[in-house]
C-alpha cells in the first residue's frame, strides 16, 4: 500500500503550485517544491537541518521576509 503523503508537504506544494500560477516564483524554484513533494523524506539531525538551511540562497531570502513580517507585528 502507498504511504499517503504529508498534510504539510501537500500544502506546501499547493501553496507553491499557486505561486508559480501568479508569476511569484518561477518554473526552476517551482521544481525545488517538486522535489521536496515528490522525494522520500529522512529524518535529520538539527545539525543536518542548519547547514541545509543556511547553505540555500532562497530559504535565508525566505526567512528574512518571514522575520521582517513578524516584526512588523509585534512592532
Amino acid at each position: 500500500m502507498a504511504k499517503k503523503k504529508s498534510a504539510i508537504l501537500e500544502a506546501v506544494h499547493e501553496t507553491a503550485t499557486g505561486l508559480h500560477k501568479a508569476g511569484l516564483i518561477d518554473q526552476t524554484t517551482l521544481r525545488e517544491f517538486e522535489c521536496l513533494y515528490l522525494s522520500k523524506i529522512e529524518p535529520l539531525e538539527p545539525k543536518q537541518i542548519k547547514e541545509i538551511r543556511e547553505s540555500l540562497p532562497k530559504a535565508r531570502q525566505i526567512r528574512k521576509i518571514i522575520q521582517q513580517k513578524q516584526l512588523k507585528r509585534t512592532g
